[in-house]
């Protein structure tokens, strides 16, 4: 905090500091994560959307398009791109031989990573998809049952 009060004095836009102070202060953080969120379900869909953020004395309002929210991830999406490359190649695994592709998670929604995977195994390699919001956590506490049996 008190970092963020001397680059505050320093500030060419001293208020966008002070919204920043009010976020951490007010424990925000996991609202705006909603707000994006929100945001990113909605691009998954449309091709465009409004970004709203309305806590305090913090308002952020902005119209996002989908391009613009490809842009933003791309480097997380060249790195799922470049992980699968690396599995492939690990296995010995060519597009050709894999019959089925099964995506989960929140993220199997985004346009961009369903792209990702039918550019990849263009060889009509059905992809499916399931258990979107469940199967993350329900892999977590797996693990963890795995770790407190073998510790």
């Amino acid at each position: 905090m008190e970092l963020l009060k001397q680059i505050r004095f320093q500030a060419l836009a001293p208020e966008k500091i002070d919204a920043l102070i009010d976020l951490v202060d007010h424990d925000l953080g996991y609202r705006l994560y909603q707000a994006t969120e929100k945001t990113k379900c909605v691009l998954s869909e449309q091709l465009s959307g409004g970004f709203l953020f309305k806590e305090t004395t913090i308002e952020i309002s902005n119209h996002v398009t989908r391009s613009q929210f490809e842009g933003w991830i791309s480097t997380e999406v060249q790195a799922i791109s470049n992980c699968v490359d690396r599995l492939m190649n690990r296995c010995n695994v060519t597009a050709k031989e894999v019959d089925a592709i099964f995506m989960t998670g929140g993220s199997s929604f985004v346009p961009a990573i369903r792209r990702l995977f039918e550019e990849k195994f263009a060889n009509n390699t059905p992809i499916r998809a399931g258990q979107e919001f469940t199967s993350v956590a329900e892999g977590l506490a797996i693990h963890a049952s795995e770790i407190l049996r073998s510790g």
